[in-house]
């Protein structure tokens, strides 16, 4: 499965008992990471947010048998070849967090891991929501080659500098393993030219916007009915 080797990581949520010291962990699947807004508006700030210990009360221990306080603090376990972020830039249905999230274009993922392995990423495309509101708005991408960015905007496509990639507004960003090389992938036994692989790239750009458009047309008529009911009741 394509996107299962590509995407496929897991994160680990860790809750340790201040009594005992017991330790109990769960791990879980996904696709990528759904980050939060933070004062700072960072990518790293958010990663530092996403994985700071949270203090817990009254938590059943299994070591101790007894209700305690804990703390818990999620990372990331297995790392992908692909790694995808996707920033919250809603505070509510209508309003949108004014400001670009500043994201880097290499991204260490290290401090926010369970093991001290290679987790170093570089950006490769991302996706920008034009919009005021969550129920409207115009997508375009920006993806890119060993040469440079290129800006895919309906029917352009255009060559775009860095400065010009880091004053984007981003929604959706996209790495890739700094070590790990697009045109010759130990998973694929074709090579891919430049050309064919850009192509492929914009298809699944595409299919996931599609698939975030599918889901907030689901979610928001969810929301909406469940507001018409309570208004009549």
């Amino acid at each position: 499965n394509l996107l299962r080797n590509f995407f496929l990581c897991s994160t680990i949520s860790i809750i340790s008992c201040s009594n005992c010291l017991y330790t109990s962990s769960q791990t879980e699947t996904c696709y990528g990471l759904s980050l939060s807004i933070t004062a700072e508006m960072s990518v790293i700030a958010e990663m530092s947010f996403f994985t700071k210990t949270e203090e817990l009360s009254d938590v059943s221990c299994d070591g101790c048998n007894h209700r305690v306080k804990a703390e818990k603090k999620i990372l990331l376990k297995k790392r992908a070849p692909f790694l995808i972020l996707q920033l919250n830039t809603f505070s509510s249905f209508e309003d949108k967090i004014k400001g670009c999230i500043a994201f880097p274009l290499l991204l260490d993922m290290s401090p926010y891991c369970s093991s001290l392995v290679d987790m170093e990423y570089e950006l490769y495309s991302f996706i920008v929501h034009a919009r005021e509101t969550a129920f409207s708005g115009h997508y375009c991408a920006f993806v890119s080659t060993p040469s440079s960015f290129y800006k895919l905007n309906d029917k352009d496509f255009d060559v775009v500098d860095t400065q010009t990639v880091l004053k984007q507004d981003a929604y959706i960003l996209f790495y890739k393993r700094r070590t790990l090389d697009l045109l010759n992938y130990s998973d694929s036994s074709v090579l891919l030219p430049e050309e064919e692989l850009l192509t492929s790239l914009c298809i699944i750009h595409c299919l996931l916007n599609l698939f975030f458009f599918l889901f907030l047309c689901i979610y928001y008529t969810f929301h909406v009915y469940v507001y018409i009911f309570s208004e009549k009741g």
